[in-house]
């Protein structure tokens, strides 16, 4: 069979998207307070090259991570700043993201509920500093150790005037704001994910394990987020995928898909992609991350003393796949 069907089973069934996160803890006694800093209303105040050096000052964490990351000299990221800060497509942008975005006090109270869940799980958490910006620097979100910055200009909807260049449609559907704390969480999950493949190699399993372990910590500590907005698909796909999931389980084992190395082949079933070739068009891409979290899910249900912090930190996919006993016909 060339293609497959998606839409049968959820015409029979009617299966939606779900939160599968019982028993939510109480996080609200744990204190957290998180400051946005708006670059982009700072660089609007800058009106020599001699103002930037005075920014650097005072957000230290900021920019000399961006220098160290960039691998400019000094005078060079003075240069840098001090054009985008004049220019009038910039300007332009951020009145845009000013009007948009607000005070931002909605997503301040997004992320400080969310890292109260990352502290219940991780205690010794500490929330990096978060900033905003618009720069055009090509980055919707990064993620580090002390620094989390939220290129606002990504995430002004499918709505805006402006969009951000070179992106496909199949992505700019998951570049809205009520994107932006889980995605993210699932850069911060990077931290603490032990899954590693064996001598610096990695299976499809491992790979599928890692990203099913991300998805979850998403999905632990933003417990009230639907499941298409952690895995980026549209409600409607989100149906089908879950409809179809013996199918998809199927074509899995029948290829022999989980200790498959190459690079290229895994790239099929786990890269961005608006739909995964080797199974149909029918298919959002990704396939392989939604089957790795349901492998995880599933082995949460079979093995219930498994904290949050012991499941990120367990680097073998074997174990978690065995444990799981997932199998997506006994599955509810």
């Amino acid at each position: 069979m060339k293609k497959y069907c998606f839409y049968l089973i959820i015409l029979l069934f009617g299966i939606t998207a779900c939160n599968n996160s019982p028993n939510i803890p109480d996080v609200s006694k744990i204190p957290m307070e998180v400051e946005i800093i708006r670059l982009e209303q700072e660089l609007e105040k800058v009106k020599t090259p001699n103002d930037i050096p005075k920014m650097a000052r005072k957000y230290p964490t900021y920019f000399l991570d961006y220098q160290k990351r960039s691998g400019v000299p000094p005078q060079v990221m003075i240069s840098d700043f001090y054009r985008i800060s004049q220019s009038p497509y910039i300007d332009t942008l951020t009145q845009t993201t000013n009007q948009y975005f607000g005070d931002m006090t909605d997503v301040k109270a997004e992320f400080e509920q969310s890292f109260r869940f990352v502290k219940h799980y991780f205690p010794d958490f500490e929330p990096p500093a978060v900033f905003t910006n618009v720069t055009g620097y090509g980055n919707d979100i990064f993620v580090s150790d002390s620094l989390l910055i939220v290129g606002l200009d990504f995430f002004l909807g499918k709505n805006s005037p402006y969009q951000p260049p070179n992106v496909p449609e199949y992505i700019l559907q998951r570049l809205q704001k009520n994107y932006i704390v889980p995605t993210s969480c699932l850069f911060l999950s990077n931290k603490y994910n032990a899954t590693m493949g064996k001598d610096g190699t990695t299976t499809m399993l491992d790979d599928m394990i890692y990203y099913g372990k991300s998805y979850q910590f998403v999905r632990m500590t933003n417990p009230h987020v639907p499941d298409s907005v952690i895995t980026g698909y549209t409600h409607r796909q989100t149906q089908e995928v879950q409809g179809n999931a013996s199918f998809l389980w199927a074509h899995f084992v029948e290829k022999d898909l989980f200790y498959e190395k190459s690079h290229l082949v895994k790239n099929k079933y786990l890269g961005e992609s608006p739909f995964t070739h080797a199974i149909s068009s029918e298919c959002p891409g990704r396939i392989g991350r939604w089957l790795g979290w349901q492998i995880v899910q599933s082995y949460l249900k079979n093995n219930p003393e498994v904290t949050l912090s012991e499941l990120m930190n367990n680097a073998n996919a074997e174990e978690i796949f065995r444990k799981s006993k997932y199998r997506p016909n006994a599955e509810k």
